[in-house]
């Protein structure tokens, strides 16, 4: 009974330890070893609630997932006109996805594990779809409600994304370029013009 009760905290407890081994390392050279060593466990309990390190990886994604989706959520639900939640979406977008360090460290070893490992691209892609549909019912909503231009809305969502995603690689290679009021302008300019126009 007691090691079903402790098992999801456990689970947990690895996720995080991987987590912070990915932020700090590159994926190329965490072990189970590593895992075990920071989350203070022996290694054989990491094979007792993992059979490998892939399968810890598809927790820790989804986990992350979880979480965000969660926190992105939120965000959107305190805003009232659908402007403005877009803005709380884009705002969350960039601040966990660009300018949060530790998680874009994370999400880069992950986007090169997804290469190799099927697990991970399709944790990756469930994803991106996540905050697509979740900008998507934004957008929707701002359609609705005559805020935005007849638009679709899927395809302006995919917009937003690839401009956060985009921005967030070129953090990646030279951090000191982009400043966060900045990001914010230039992708909410991109969208804003996108929104207002009528489709040719």
């Amino acid at each position: 009974m007691g090691r079903k009760i402790v098992a999801p905290q456990r689970r947990e407890q690895i996720v995080e330890a991987l987590f912070d081994c990915l932020a700090d390392n590159g994926h190329e050279t965490v072990t189970v070893k590593d895992i075990a060593r920071r989350a203070n466990l022996h290694y054989g309990v990491i094979h007792y609630y993992f059979k490998s390190k892939d399968e810890i990886v598809s927790a820790m994604a989804d986990s992350i997932i979880s979480k965000y989706e969660r926190s992105l959520l939120e965000r959107i639900k305190r805003a009232r006109l659908a402007s403005d939640k877009l803005q709380a979406a884009l705002d969350f977008l960039v601040d966990e996805f660009i300018f949060n360090r530790r998680l874009n460290r994370v999400f880069y070893n992950l986007v090169q594990m997804a290469f190799e490992r099927k697990g991970v691209r399709t944790a990756l892609r469930k994803q991106l779809r996540v905050y697509r549909a979740r900008i998507s019912e934004t957008i929707e909503d701002g359609i609705r409600d005559g805020d935005f231009a007849h638009r679709d809305s899927s395809e302006a969502a995919a917009l937003m994304v690839a401009l956060v995603e985009g921005m967030a690689l070129q953090w990646v290679i030279e951090p000191r370029s982009l400043k966060r009021a900045e990001v914010l302008r230039l992708i909410g300019e991109t969208i804003g013009k996108h929104l207002s126009d009528s489709p040719k």
